[in-house]
């Protein structure tokens, strides 16, 4: 019997409130959302299935004449199933294929960014004139460096700007003149104390003296791809000036739309901060309430995606907590406004079609405002072809919609497939779409649906069993509550507390399956294992939905007058607070946010595997569903289990990194022990804060990570210059060695500050001096400097380097750091029997590599850190020379990246890392 939704046709005391669904729509969403998953009621899916296979394929395998045998055999499997009975039934194959050859075509077609070889040539530090216009506005900021040498901090402030160029000088000894260049540079402005940076318009035209230079690379497994990174934005080169040298012209240009969706940004940005320090002087308020500086960086980022701001300690609290997308701009973010638009419109009275266009509408100037980067771009796309889908009535088709939209997105740039972004956002949604709310639909949904109409009586008998027990006993509970209450709130009391206790399982069940699927590119992007992610969002995440209309409450009455913006931004601080305080709550925990390597490819196999099944079996028989939920957590679980390291049994392993201008050694003894020597750095001895780039996190940590490496034995610092101190921090918090072996050095602030890194993870920190022997695993290692008496100076300095022999057999390894002649000499009056392989002191300088250190040594080998183009010339040529005439030969990390070596006890070989590793 199906109950109708006129109020004719029903008795008074059941006519049906205003918005509740007929009985013909809920059945049908019911059936769609339990109905088995297949390619006929979702047929995108499919196609976004093709498509994606298809850019795969492009990517590692396709050459142009297989395109030409699959258009052939696709012409002959489509003619094949018109021509058969059963066409229906194979069809979904040459349907698949044809996706496939469209997905491989895209690529094919996609416009690629390539450098201008020219371009890349005038790149050589050299003070050259350009002229450009500016395309791509950057925040202000003020960067404090904290000097490894100094005892004092440097402040800077800075801006950027991504200019389009024109022209570049072009000088040789015979001429001097601008040529016509095209191409992509990225401008750091620098302004010294007392200077202003200067004001940029989007189109504006400029004429800048500057020295441009190509972007750092690391040729390491696992490193970050950064000139891969600049070139989707367009950037070629990089440059840096003083705002002094920097001439605005008076002709203009058209400008970008991303440029004026900077613009705005900043703006907005700058609006807030103003708030924020009107509310600050509001000293009579409780601190809670009060918006500092702080909150406003924060604000800066959760409302319009500005991350200039943010400390580094405070986005490493959210990350460890598994909650970073709560602090900055997402496809959530703009989800939650277009949600509350749609709300707004749809408690006013509108139909859907009013409703979606009002909230689509008032979600575009939102996403410009945040700068309109791909994740908002992403967000907006799906949120709008979901809402269309809706007023379809394509509820049935939500897997349909996503597929949808995700493949607008590859259409329009199909290597988006492979940015953690749209993987993370499309994996998100297709959890929820296509495991989450079947599941619920299947067990909670139909409570909360009977809660809704709990005073129509006369449901009672059209519904399941189950739901009519719930509905009568809370009618009971009622009444014996109606002494208590009163007949207001007898029957209220017990279905409120029902519908939040099932609200709250309806969460929990989105957030374990959000959660779950989300393992999988956390071990692959970030390395993280976020223990604490499950309870932090579901948390976090309604105080952001209250938040983020509130902030921007705030923010437009702020834009209309910063006074009547101060009551909102009270409310606004008191749940800001809540939610950092209750991420600074979560981080007091140890092993918060674990790290972990590589899954390896059949761990990677298995979760995929297991999410496919899970979407068929959680519309199954009951019996399956929870075996569905079980299924994609032992696929998690294979995720997660701990991988045997990489390495190479029976030998000792010594590899350098490719760490720029800067040393850092992995060792690998024969019975396993692991040891690294130094963790790269920045040049030179300054380290900034502010930095988001970390070569201890973003190139070592990544490639110890990719040898499925999650601790290590020890770690050594030679001495306690940034190029080789830098990483160490990163290191230390992501590996907890047992312990931190250092020579004797200075106590300037950082080194200080590593020193209270390892006590605060535990790390036992050993001092060694020449003379002294200790065993590490199958080597036996001797420390040849700094001398015992050895007195470091006020600062640091290359003499203070720990030297290390490591021995294995008749092989060994001399571990200079950065030695110079005065520490060489000591070693060689002390007495150094011949070594194999040699570590290059000091990158190769001329003030390292003394004839008699060399001739002590006799190496067969030689490596040499140095960073690429850098600014010291290392390594010198005198040293390259006299290593060739004593028939050493030489590995550089700046022109063969990573180097390996392997001592079997007899012989060195140079070697390569296990081919498993990435």
């Amino acid at each position: 019997m199906v109950i109708s939704d006129s109020s004719t046709a029903m008795p008074a005391a059941t006519r049906s409130p205003r918005g509740y669904q007929p009985a013909p729509l809920r059945a049908t969403r019911r059936h769609a959302l339990r109905a088995p998953l297949n390619f006929a009621a979702a047929p995108m899916l499919l196609a976004i299935a093709g498509f994606s296979l298809g850019i795969l394929d492009a990517r590692w395998v396709w050459h142009p004449p297989l395109f030409a045998l699959l258009a052939a055999a696709l012409g002959a499997l489509l003619t094949l199933a018109a021509c058969r009975a059963a066409a229906e039934r194979i069809l979904f194959l040459p349907l698949l294929l044809v996706w496939i050859s469209v997905g491989q075509f895209s690529v094919y077609v996609a416009p690629t960014h390539a450098a201008s070889p020219q371009l890349l040539r005038l790149a050589d530090r050299l003070q050259r004139e350009v002229i450009g216009t500016v395309v791509a506005l950057h925040p202000e900021k003020t960067i404090i460096h904290n000097e490894s040498f100094q005892s004092t901090q440097q402040t800077e402030t800075t801006t950027q700007v991504d200019l389009a160029l024109d022209s570049v000088e072009d000088f040789t000894r015979n001429r001097d003149a601008q040529i016509p260049i095209h191409g992509g540079l990225r401008l750091s402005i620098h302004a010294n104390p007392g200077e202003a940076l200067p004001s940029f318009a989007c189109g504006a035209r400029v004429r800048v003296t500057t020295r441009m230079y190509a972007p750092e690379y690391y040729l390491d497994p696992g490193a970050w791809d950064y000139p891969a990174y600049l070139r989707q934005h367009g950037v070629d080169v990089l440059g840096s000036t003083n705002a002094t040298e920097i001439t605005i012209l008076p002709t203009a240009r058209a400008f970008s739309l991303s440029c004026l969706a900077t613009a705005a940004q900043m703006w907005a940005g700058t609006r807030l901060e103003r708030i924020a320090t009107h509310s600050a002087t509001l000293a009579w308020l409780p601190a809670s309430l009060r918006l500092q500086k702080n909150d406003s960086d924060i604000l800066r980022a959760m409302l319009f995606g500005d991350r200039s701001h943010l400390r580094h300690a405070l986005r490493s609290s959210f990350e460890r907590t598994g909650s970073f997308h709560l602090l900055v701009v997402s496809g959530l973010h703009v989800t939650i406004v277009i949600a509350l638009f749609f709300w707004i419109a749809r408690k006013a009275g509108m139909g859907e079609i009013s409703a979606t266009a009002i909230a689509l509408c008032a979600a575009l100037p939102y996403a410009v405002l945040t700068g309109f980067a791909p994740p908002v771009q992403r967000a907006l796309w799906l949120s709008g072809v979901y809402l269309l889908c809706r007023i379809l009535y394509r509820e049935r088709a939500a897997m349909n919609a996503i597929a949808i939209a995700a493949l607008g997105v590859l259409i329009r740039a199909p290597s988006a497939l492979f940015d953690a972004s749209f993987q993370m956002t499309f994996l998100a949604v297709f959890s929820i779409a296509g495991v989450a709310a079947p599941f619920i639909e299947a067990t909670v949904g139909p409570y909360l649906r009977g809660l809704r109409t709990i005073q129509l009586t006369g449901l009672d008998p059209h519904l399941p069993p189950r739901i009519t027990q719930m509905r009568v006993s809370l009618r009971l509970w009622g009444e014996h509550l109606r002494p208590l209450t009163g007949k207001r709130w007898a029957t209220r009391l017990p279905v409120t507390l029902s519908r939040w206790t099932l609200l709250v399982a309806e969460a929990l069940i989105v957030s374990f399956v959000v959660e779950l699927a989300m393992i999988l590119p956390m071990a692959i992007y970030f390395h993280r294992l976020t223990l604490f992610a499950l309870p932090a969002n579901l948390l976090g995440l309604p105080l952001l939905g209250i938040l983020l209309p509130l902030a921007l409450l705030t923010f437009l009455l702020g834009c209309l007058a910063t006074a009547l913006a101060l009551p909102f931004a009270a409310l606004t601080a008191l749940l800001l607070h809540a939610i950092t305080g209750l991420v600074g709550t979560y981080n007091t925990f140890s092993y918060v946010g674990a790290r972990i390597p590589d899954p390896p490819v059949w761990a990677v196999a298995c979760f995929l595997a297991a999410w496919i099944l899970a979407l068929w079996m959680v519309r199954a028989a009951p019996r399956w569903r929870v075996a569905g939920l079980a299924l994609i957590l032992a696929g998690s679980i294979c995720i997660l289990l701990p991988q045997r390291p990489d390495l190479h049994p029976g030998v000792l392993e010594v590899t350098a990194l490719d760490v720029g201008q800067g040393d850092s050694i992995f060792i690998a003894t024969p019975d396993g022990h692991t040891l690294l020597i130094d963790a790269g750095g920045p040049i030179g001895a300054g380290t900034s804060t502010e930095n988001n780039f970390d070569v201890g996190e973003d190139v070592v940590s990544q490639y110890l990570w990719s040898r499925h490496i999650r601790r290590l034995d020890d770690v050594a610092l030679t001495h306690a210059h940034s190029d080789h101190m830098g990483g160490m921090p990163a290191v230390l918090a992501n590996f907890r060695p047992h312990a931190l072996w250092v020579g004797n050095n200075p106590l300037v602030p950082a080194y200080r500050a590593l020193l209270a890194t390892a006590k605060a993870n535990g790390i036992a920190v050993e001092r060694w001096h020449a003379g002294q022997q200790f065993p590490f695993g199958d080597t036996q290692v001797r420390v040849l400097a700094p001398a015992a008496g050895y007195a470091p100076g006020d600062q640091p300095s290359n003499d203070d380097s720990l030297v290390l022999r490591m021995a294995y057999g008749q092989t060994a390894v001399m571990l200079e750091g950065d030695a110079e002649a005065p520490s060489e000499q000591n070693m060689v009056a002390n007495g150094i029997p011949p070594t194999a392989l040699l570590k290059v002191g000091h990158h190769g300088s001329s003030t390292s590599t003394t004839p008699a250190f060399l001739a002590a040594v006799a190496p067969s080998y030689a490596v040499i850190s140095a960073g690429r183009h850098n600014p010291f010339g290392h390594p010198r040529v005198s040293v390259l020379d006299a290593l060739a005439t004593a028939h050493v030969r030489v590995y550089r990390t700046d022109t063969l990246g990573l180097s390996t070596f392997l001592l079997n006890g007899n012989t060195v070989q140079p070697g390569r890392i296990p081919a498993q590793s990435h």
